[in-house]
């Protein structure tokens, strides 16, 4: 999906781009709702009638959530499309539908997880994005409904592999009980959740709201390309990190295991990601058109705020495994209260100016919670704005080309090989100095 977005970008403008991420952020805050979390337990029983009690008692909650708003939808569309401040759009008459589709998304997911159908989960995944793909590269000309259409496509292809998990149990008892049981879900996990998804997803409909879906459009696909390498290597190194951080807790020694992964990916991620981000803004017209040309501002005002989301992110279990799940959620709703205010008292301001200050004020609250991480784990805060401002410092180097080139209009290429060779004496030297041992 990632690969294809300079085909994307020149088979729909901004603006179409815009409308379609409004509907797909809407849907997954709302979706949360959806089945009030309950999706989630399904992994937790061990009983096969249990599962499936918790299966059909998300599934009925779906359905109802698909009900009411039909109704909603049916009754106050003006108002909603008001809200969202798009154009009368065919398109937002789906959103019942995707909403419906998106709760079977997430709730055959945890299924498959239950079963340990891991595999079958990749491969629905791929056939979801060849779908997606195929829809939005085969009919762009019918605009954003043909995006909204695609991403259902590709949703309701991905449930379809997935069903077949459903058959693996035969019977299933009461969902009331379920929902009883695990009532603590839509009491404790639901608010966590929409706080989380809130703080992520909002930002495509409060810019269309208060600017236009040009601003949204070219904003969303800027958020992708920032973080689709930060989920990519945040889930990787995530997923190392997570399977020793709770023995690693007990034995009190997940201070040291916390500082060697962190002073890995500060040392070997922030000169490549401080490059990309200085040579970005030159190079995106020419990947995604002229239609997009203010993509490489935008990526290069939210890349602090998106450098320590990729820093923070593998680390994020680490509350969970000290029992601070409450600070958490306490964050979540601090970061979407004060983003929420930002944005309210600035609004009037120029778009770049708003953006500069929701950067900057995410930037200092994901420091300050990787500050707490470290202070839960015992490590030493000194440490770790020592040696983030170090290499900092050093990752500086490789765009002292670019201010040469301010001056004496040296050739491009030139500036570019400079800055190349920078780097690349960079890593040499943190080679060196981590005593890095390829084995």
């Amino acid at each position: 999906m990632f690969a294809s977005m300079p085909v994307i970008t020149r088979l729909y403008s901004p603006s179409e781009f815009g409308i379609y991420v409004v509907y797909v952020s809407f849907i997954a805050i709302a979706g949360v709702l959806t089945t009030l979390r309950y999706e989630l337990a399904i992994p937790l029983p061990k009983s096969a009638r249990k599962v499936m009690g918790t299966f059909w008692l998300s599934a009925g909650i779906n359905f109802i959530f698909l009900l009411l708003f039909s109704f909603i939808l049916f009754f106050f569309n003006e108002d909603i499309f008001r809200i969202l401040n798009v154009e009368h759009n065919n398109a937002i008459y789906l959103l019942p539908v995707m909403l419906f589709i998106f709760g079977w998304y997430r709730i055959f997911t945890q299924l498959s997880i239950q079963t340990k159908e891991f595999k079958l989960l990749s491969k629905s995944k791929v056939y979801q994005t060849i779908f997606t793909l195929f829809g939005q590269l085969s009919f762009s000309l019918y605009g954003s409904i043909t995006l909204v259409i695609s991403h259902i496509l590709g949703m309701f292809v991905y449930v379809l592999f997935l069903k077949k998990n459903i058959y693996k149990f035969k019977s299933f008892n009461n969902p009331k009980q379920r929902f009883f049981e695990y009532i603590d879900f839509p009491k404790y996990s639901l608010p966590g959740g929409m706080f989380r998804i809130s703080n992520i997803e909002m930002y495509p409909i409060v810019f269309t709201l208060f600017y236009s879906p040009y601003i949204a459009g070219v904003y969303a696909l800027s958020y992708r390309l920032l973080i689709a390498p930060a989920s990519l290597l945040g889930a990787a190194i995530g997923n190392v990190f997570t399977a020793d951080a709770s023995s690693a807790f007990r034995e009190n020694r997940l201070n040291k295991m916390l500082e060697h992964y962190l002073s890995l990916m500060i040392v070997f991620l922030m000169p490549g990601f401080v490059f990309f981000i200085a040579y970005f803004e030159y190079i995106a017209p020419v990947i995604f058109g002229d239609d997009w040309k203010d993509v490489g501002l935008y990526v290069l005002i939210m890349s602090p705020w998106m450098f320590m989301v990729l820093l923070v992110s593998p680390f994020t279990i680490i509350p969970a495994i000290a029992s601070k799940q409450k600070i958490v959620t306490f964050y979540h709703l601090l970061t979407l209260c004060m983003n929420f205010f930002l944005i309210y008292f600035f609004v009037d301001g120029e778009f770049i100016t708003i953006l500069n200050i929701l950067s900057s004020s995410n930037f200092i609250l994901r420091v300050i919670f990787m500050l707490y991480i470290l202070n839960i784990s015992k490590s030493s805060v000194y440490w770790f704005i020592n040696l983030f401002l170090f290499n900092l410092m050093k990752s500086i180097l490789v765009i002292i080309p670019l201010y040469i080139n301010l001056y004496f209009n040296v050739s491009v290429i030139l500036v570019t090989g400079m800055s190349i060779i920078l780097l690349s004496l960079i890593y040499l030297y943190n080679l060196k100095q981590q005593k890095v041992v390829f084995k």
